[in-house]
């Protein structure tokens, strides 16, 4: 009894504070966006925290459902942020390179070598002009092994934000987004040395594009199905929790960390960790957050009904 007590407490003292937490990560971004050297930690801790806060959030809000519908949702919870902290995790901190080559436009053609199995990750950085001003490219890499080939492109690109100055000064940029790094998983079949070309390389983007292999998540694919099977059962369990007239958006918590779990491994730059974060998050908002929200809304009235 005494840990329920504690646990009924704890679960008060979050939901009493909860627009505080909110204001300390909007805090944290824009310290961000202000102080470089605090973009990296700040990155760090908000990608791997997020999406064990509104997991944790979205349980709570089922505390008056019933005993079974908590303790499946506390697990779909538990294995959401597993699958997410891997998916992240594996972003953060990336693995060895396996191997490189440089490409240009001039001498296009490279080898990579890549140890075993069909599937591996294949990381393009490119370099932005010079500046803080606005920039953008895209490049497009054709790779081939044993007569099959796989296409990738990707986009690169640095926004700015300008603030005004005064009559005697010219506007300056406060702030600059850029993303130089694009990831992907490709899947060839055989084994061996990988073929790249570079079949193209625009925009203001310096002449070299480097080209990376990675060793992919472990059960990659799985886990992203995985993660899709486990926002499906968090709209069973939300249809549930509305027969018993407990109203709560379930579906839509989960839904942010996935889609921030997802969406945060292709678009993360090494060279503006906060920035990507903080795209994510956007993403994760419009789509996870208000798409599972707006599914979940239509299960439980279909459920009620």
């Amino acid at each position: 009894m005494a840990t329920r007590a504690t646990a009924g407490s704890f679960i008060e003292l979050i939901i009493r504070f909860r627009f505080l937490l909110g204001a300390v990560v909007v805090v944290l971004l824009v310290a961000g966006t202000r102080f470089d050297a605090l973009r990296g930690v700040e990155a760090l801790i908000l990608a791997l925290s997020l999406p064990l806060i509104v997991a944790l959030v979205g349980t709570i809000k089922l505390q008056n459902g019933s005993s079974r519908v908590r303790g499946i949702a506390l697990l779909v919870a538990v294995l959401v942020v597993v699958v997410c902290e891997v998916e992240i995790g594996h972003t953060l901190f990336p693995p060895k390179v396996v191997s490189s080559a440089e490409l240009t436009l001039a001498a296009p053609d490279g080898t990579l070598e890549v140890p075993g199995g069909h599937r591996f990750d294949i990381e393009a950085q490119g370099t932005l002009a010079h500046g803080r001003s606005a920039a953008e490219g895209h490049f497009v890499l054709n790779l081939e092994r044993g007569g099959e080939s796989a296409r990738m492109e990707g986009d690169f690109s640095r926004s700015a934000t300008m603030v005004r100055g005064s009559r005697r000064r010219a506007p300056q940029v406060s702030a600059a987004h850029a993303i130089d790094t694009a990831r992907d998983t490709v899947d060839l079949p055989g084994d061996g040395a990988v073929h790249v070309r570079l079949e193209s390389l625009t925009g203001s983007v310096g002449k070299t594009l480097h080209v990376h292999v990675l060793p992919p998540v472990p059960f990659g694919r799985g886990l992203e199905i995985v993660l899709f099977a486990l926002v499906a059962i968090a709209l069973v369990v939300q249809a549930a929790a509305a027969r018993e007239g407990v109203n709560v958006s379930f579906a839509g918590w989960l839904g942010f960390a996935v889609a921030m779990a997802l969406y945060l491994p292709r678009h993360f730059s090494p060279s503006d960790p906060l920035g990507g974060v903080f795209g994510a998050l956007l993403v994760a908002l419009a789509v996870g957050g208000i798409g599972g929200w707006i599914a979940g809304m239509l299960t439980s009235r279909m459920a009620a009904a």
